[in-house]
């Protein structure tokens, strides 16, 4: 997803990418445009099967909170969704925070867990992928 940051000059938003990846364990490891990574966290038990970001072109921080963006994430078992304007503050924060440990030489990082929903689909026989209309 590209995200849309407040920090950009001239008062135009500075624009980079995150690459959100799911992994088997049930975890969502998101990287920014350099491969580090910016944030982890294990949703549910079961593989992701697929990732999806509904949105424009990418989600902001400048746009005041649109309901129509969020991360959906398509588990074996259940689906999640994660709100984009909470997501896209979160993976700034974490951005910014490690800009700042590295600028400082420092370690020192704190990690945050992202708020998010979660629907059971364990009575269906197989969900191959998803799609939100709203």
């Amino acid at each position: 997803a590209l995200l849309d940051d407040k920090t950009g000059s001239a008062g135009r938003p500075k624009t980079w990418a995150c690459i959100a990846v799911g992994f088997a364990d049930g975890s969502v490891k998101f990287f920014d445009e350099n491969g580090i990574l910016l944030l982890s966290q294990k949703m549910h038990e079961d593989a992701v099967v697929r990732l999806k970001c509904r949105g424009h072109t990418g989600l902001s921080l400048n746009r005041g909170g649109s309901d129509s963006e969020a991360l959906l994430i398509l588990y074996r078992s259940a689906l999640v969704t994660v709100d984009g304007l909470h997501l896209a503050q979160m993976l700034h924060v974490c951005r910014r925070q490690l800009a700042q440990a590295d600028s400082t030489g420092s370690d020192m990082r704190t990690y945050f867990q992202l708020s998010y929903k979660k629907w059971d689909l364990e009575k269906h026989e197989k969900v191959n992928d998803i799609d939100s209309c709203g």
